[in-house]
């Protein structure tokens, strides 16, 4: 009897582990290079990003994938994405994305992971400014689309210069920020020297 029960520990101790390892199991990786589960990409938007996506792979091997989601389910958006970017595999060669962008929507939190073969192109800081500038701002007003279209553009834009290769049809986007613009800084810099000059004659 007593020998049992470490077998009875033991096979229920299984039992768990295999609980949570299949309550952890992703779910499948997208078929496409847009894989919109919130519903928030508008059918002109996501066929302009699979068109210029899939270019953009055929003629530098970058696969850049977007995923948008309702929630993380309180996971970090960081780890959210990493986990997904690390085990998807994708293509016949079965390789990770080289770049993957998640959105979770109603948590407000997106995340651009970027592969190992691509921190050279897109490090950090440079993919950190690209969603302060592009997606953040349209987020807020509510223009999903567009924000994930430019963010995604401004990303394969950069990789596409770094190979050196033309991508047709991108789009022309306006600056994002907020800053006081050519006419602005010419007008400071007759102010400054109107006070100079004034100040000099005053002596």
């Amino acid at each position: 009897m007593i020998s049992k029960v470490p077998r009875i520990l033991l096979f229920a101790l299984s039992c768990v582990l295999l609980s949570a390892v299949t309550a952890t199991a992703l779910e499948s990786a997208p078929k496409t290079y847009v894989s919109d589960r919130a519903n928030v990409i508008d059918p002109p938007h996501e066929q302009l990003l699979i068109a210029m996506l899939q270019e953009l792979e055929q003629k530098t091997g970058a696969r850049i994938v977007v995923l948008t989601v309702d929630t993380a389910d309180g996971q970090d958006i960081q780890e959210f994405a990493f986990e997904r970017a690390d085990q998807w595999k994708f293509g016949t060669k079965q390789t990770s994305a080289s770049v993957l962008l998640v959105v979770a929507i109603k948590d407000k939190k997106y995340w651009t992971e970027v592969g190992y073969d691509w921190e050279g192109v897109l490090p950090d800081g440079l993919v950190g400014q690209i969603g302060r500038e592009r997606l953040a701002p349209r987020f807020k007003e509510n223009l999903y689309s567009l924000g994930l279209y430019e963010t995604t553009a401004v990303l394969a834009q950069t990789i596409a210069e770094d190979r050196g290769i033309t991508l047709s049809g991108m789009p022309e986007l306006r600056s994002t920020r907020r800053g006081v613009g050519n006419i602005g800084r010419l007008v400071f810099l007759l102010i400054m020297l109107a006070v100079v000059f004034g100040g000099s004659r005053r002596r």
